[in-house]
């Protein structure tokens, strides 16, 4: 039994049941990133006194009342609720079903003739950490060759194809690739890791990338994952480049 109001609409409270849930979700980083709320709520309109008039006019009001952005609250001793305006993208309605009646003894034939059998299904993704929180980061490296000669092939008009040396030692090459998503605004790019002019190892500045996209999961009140990639290319006069990636 239960006191529930959708928005200004109030459940009777001797004819209401519910179950509230909440489940976590978790980002790749294993930080939690939302709490998925759910009520699901399950009564009956009308009641004894009730006709078939009245008991259709309660069922249009409420139909009319169950609508995605409404709050949801119970208030027994103590309140607990789930309100729109917290919700990353509001309250959503998930089910309303109007149900065969059941009320206590089947076949009763209650049903429609002075009361109405329901089955709500509302919830609702609240952000659960701040703005700043990275919820996935993804870094990689990649070392591109060995300094050794350069051998390419040489065709002939007519007989093999054969090898010829043309350089005796070439440069090496790194990139060093990326993306991090922060919960409600864009996270910082990793820096690069290695400094230009240090060590024999150079960056080509003329290819450094930073590119934001468009936030993966939109929302009436607030949008999140925000997601950053970045990409730096560096060549080596001394030998390989080896490098770990960025930990965030």
């Amino acid at each position: 039994m239960a006191n529930i109001r959708l928005g200004s609409y109030s459940l009777p409270s001797d004819r209401c049941w519910f179950t509230r849930s909440i489940r976590s979700i978790f980002g790749k980083t294993g930080r939690r990133s939302f709490l998925h709320h759910q009520w699901v709520i399950n009564g009956s309109l009308g009641g004894q006194g009730y006709t078939t008039a009245t008991v259709d006019a309660a069922r249009v009001e409420f139909d009319n009342s169950v609508v995605d952005g409404v709050d949801v609250v119970f208030s027994l001793g103590s309140t607990q609720s789930l309100i729109s305006a917290n919700c990353v993208n509001g309250t959503q309605i998930r089910e309303l079903v109007w149900l065969p009646g059941f009320d206590g003894v089947r076949g009763s034939g209650a049903e429609d003739v002075n009361r109405r059998t329901f089955r709500l299904v509302i919830d609702g993704l609240v952000k659960a950490n701040s703005g700043s929180d990275i919820v996935e980061w993804h870094e990689r490296v990649t070392g591109i060759g060995t300094g050794g000669p350069r051998i390419v092939p040489v065709g002939s008009l007519a007989g093999p194809v054969t090898a010829q040396q043309t350089q005796a030692f070439t440069k090496c090459e790194a990139i060093q690739t990326g993306y991090g998503i922060g919960l409600t605004q864009y996270p910082l790019a990793a820096t690069p890791i290695w400094v230009s002019g240090q060590n024999g190892v150079y960056e080509y500045f003329e290819r450094r990338r930073n590119s934001l996209s468009t936030p993966a999961q939109w929302g009436s009140n607030q949008n999140t994952l925000f997601r950053r990639d970045w990409s730096y290319s560096y060549f080596s006069t001394v030998g390989p480049i080896v490098g770990s990636p960025t930990l965030f």
